[in-house]
């Protein structure tokens, strides 16, 4: 179970950090133009 725990939670930091890396491309890319 905890191991169940563990890899949800990296699945979900990694989902958040490639969200969060698409958006700041896209604040970037706004910037630029």
């Amino acid at each position: 179970m905890v191991d169940f725990q563990e890899a949800h939670m990296d699945l979900l930091s990694a989902t958040y950090a490639l969200k969060h890396r698409k958006v700041a491309q896209l604040a970037l890319s706004i910037v630029v133009m």
